[in-house]
């Protein structure tokens, strides 16, 4: 019966080693690796009494990832293609004394990334836990919009897009579930470098922003099926 069950394992780990392509689906946070264009600021300025007087605010915060990726691999070296949606939002509303009046931002910013690198995966003898890392380049379409909106006022309305070129880089791990269904879990870096024209809709002023990275770093978790 020992002989059975070890012939099973055995049996099992060495056609796991022969499967070389992973799909996986996962989500996580994403840090802007700009933190004042990006990434943003908010600043409340308070009277003498602690009423709040003034607001500003840039940027979009600390967003999130959604992301699916193919691995395959020839040997112990593969490629990778990944592609996905990085979402960040940045809204915030106060009222503004001593009037009373609100005044209110909101922030958005999405990208689209294509990446495509050479990934290394490290098979320990014994072991059907998978680490991998990588390097390789993208391109991420991204949309933004700022919007300034007082109660009592004129809004400012900017919004704009742009193409990035960049590098990524990664390393994870594959941790078995329940036989070629995986967790995976992994942080990431990447540097887009995109020129960004937002022009006001209202006035059709345009602010340009020059070699404007919207890369950063992110931390993702999700699962894997290896075939």
């Amino acid at each position: 019966m020992a002989v059975i069950i070890f012939c099973f394992i055995a049996g099992n780990n060495i056609n796991a080693q022969n499967k070389r392509t992973y799909i996986g689906l996962n989500t996580g946070l994403f840090v802007p690796g700009n933190d004042y264009l990006v990434g943003g600021v908010r600043t409340v300025s308070y009277d003498a009494g602690g009423s709040p007087v003034g607001l500003f605010v840039t940027g979009f915060g600390t967003g999130g990832n959604l992301n699916i990726s193919i691995h395959h691999y020839f040997s112990a070296v593969g490629i990778r293609l990944r592609s996905g949606v990085t979402i960040l939002r940045q809204n915030v509303d106060l009222a503004l004394a001593p009037d009373g009046d609100r005044l209110a931002y909101d922030n958005t910013l999405d990208i689209v990334p294509v990446e495509l690198s050479l990934v290394y995966k490290i098979d320990f003898e014994n072991s059907k836990v998978v680490p991998y890392l990588g390097t390789g380049l993208g391109f991420y379409y991204g949309s933004m919009e700022t919007k300034i909106m007082p109660e009592n006022g004129q809004r400012t309305w900017n919004s704009a897009s742009a193409i990035s070129g960049g590098i990524t880089s990664y390393s994870g791990i594959y941790i078995p579930i329940y036989f070629d269904l995986l967790l995976n879990v992994e942080v990431g870096y990447n540097f887009a470098l995109g020129n960004w024209e937002l022009e006001d809709q209202d006035d059709q002023t345009v602010t340009r922003y020059e070699k404007l990275n919207t890369g950063g770093i992110s931390f993702n978790i999700g699962l894997a099926f290896r075939f």
